[in-house]
């Protein structure tokens, strides 16, 4: 990937996405084992599972309040795992999907993908906290919080784990997680990692091309 237009600090703050998600990455290359196929495009390389894996029945909460479901949209879906008192990986990481997102729309063959944020941190993260964040950055977004049993049954099947360890903060806690986002098609099914560090230009080629197989 190119980072010739990256800012310092964007060139900082995308190490830190490579090694929050290093771990959970690692988890899931081993079980894509023979399944996984590299799909590399001019700036970017994206693990596409040639079987769709899909996500488990879980009931979340979002930003509105409302029950949500895998496949309750019926549309494109690109979620990424986090939480609103990041400090860097999270807000550098929906910036790129709003970039994306405006992107991807562009053209007479333009895709509506839906930007899901899921909250791993659902005890400081309610719905009006996650909307106004999400919000922030897009008011399309969709956010998404609900019981830490429910989180955790997703992040497992996607082999991106999270955690809450203890220190001595505020909180008394701090939270890692994956940078990775996953593409998930309109039946409710993962299709594609993306690891970081992310390229607006090169998930956009990707997502269109995956898209364009996939649909």
């Amino acid at each position: 990937m190119s980072i010739s237009k990256l800012s310092r600090g964007t060139v900082l703050a995308a190490a830190v996405l490579v090694g929050c998600a290093a771990a959970g990455f690692f988890v899931a290359q081993s079980w894509l084992g023979g399944g996984q196929q590299p799909a590399t495009g001019a700036d970017y390389q994206a693990t596409v599972l040639n079987n769709p894996r899909p996500l488990p029945a879980v009931e979340l909460t979002t930003k509105t309040g409302d029950a949500w479901t895998p496949d309750r949209d019926g549309e494109w879906q690109l979620m990424f795992f986090g939480f609103t008192h990041c400090p860097d990986v999270c807000p550098l990481t929906l910036t790129v999907m709003k970039q994306l997102k405006q992107r991807l729309a562009d053209g007479s063959s333009g895709i509506n993908l839906d930007v899901v944020f899921v909250s791993v941190d659902p005890a400081r993260d309610d719905a009006d906290t996650i909307r106004q964040y999400v919000e922030y950055f897009d008011p399309r977004f969709q956010g998404l919080t609900g019981e830490l049993e429910q989180i955790r049954r997703l992040t497992d099947a996607l082999y991106l784990p999270f955690s809450h360890t203890p220190d001595d903060s505020a909180v008394g806690y701090r939270v890692d997680h994956s940078g990775a986002l996953v593409l998930v098609n309109p039946r409710g099914s993962a299709v594609a990692y993306m690891t970081p560090p992310h390229d607006v230009a090169g998930l956009a080629t990707q997502i269109r091309r995956l898209v364009r197989q996939r649909s």
